[in-house]
């Protein structure tokens, strides 16, 4: 009998001992655990910008450094190129993707306010920062810069600002994606799905 009780502590006290080390290891997870809650809101201001605000909120039980915050609108490099087209320009996109000629523009980088937060941007835990990016002078550097007008016809135009969404990166590396706010998809669409340029690939003379 005495044997048996020994037997049932030793156990009960192994499996207490188990689910203590589960416990300490869920809890160093969730301690190294990067978590961020962000919202879109949009805003025009009084002398008519039409300006997309981004707040995010470190979650996490740890600081996080913001890297980036950028819409999903981007150009090829300035240098200048051949025009080209059908498979000579999807095999050109391809080597921009894997980094293998010129580097990615992201225009929103540009078109952030004086007033937003500067990058990158050191967050405590429960700590705040915000991103104001004016969305007109966004498109004006889309479309001026290099090969802008890579969204080819209206209906990829309109496919790209329905699911038109905010990244956010750490210097850690870790992305975390947001879906624009429906307001900013459907300003950016009824005011330039009629523009032209979103159509034009310009030569970019030497």
């Amino acid at each position: 009998m005495v044997h048996k009780v020994s037997l049932f502590f030793a156990i009960l006290a192994g499996v207490s001992s188990l689910a203590t080390l589960l416990f300490s290891v869920w809890k160093y997870h969730l301690s190294r655990r990067v978590k961020l809650a962000a919202v879109s809101t949009l805003t025009v201001e009084k002398n008519g910008k039409f300006i997309a605000g981004i707040t995010i909120s470190n979650e996490s039980q740890r600081p996080v450094e913001v890297q980036s915050v950028r819409f999903d609108i981007f150009s090829w490099d300035q240098s200048p190129k051949l025009k080209v087209n059908g498979i000579l320009k999807f095999q050109r996109a391809i080597d921009l993707l894997y980094e293998l000629e010129g580097t990615w523009f992201f225009p929103s980088d540009v078109a952030q306010t004086d007033y937003s937060d500067k990058m990158p941007c050191y967050l405590r835990a429960e700590q705040s920062m915000a991103v104001y990016i004016d969305l007109d002078k966004m498109m004006e550097e889309h479309f001026n810069y290099g090969e802008g007008g890579h969204f080819e016809n209206n209906l990829f135009f309109r496919f790209s600002m329905r699911f038109l969404s905010i990244n956010i990166k750490t210097t850690e590396g870790k992305s975390f994606k947001l879906r624009a706010y429906r307001e900013i998809r459907h300003y950016l669409y009824v005011k330039y799905k009629e523009d032209s340029r979103i159509l034009a690939y310009p030569i970019v003379k030497a």
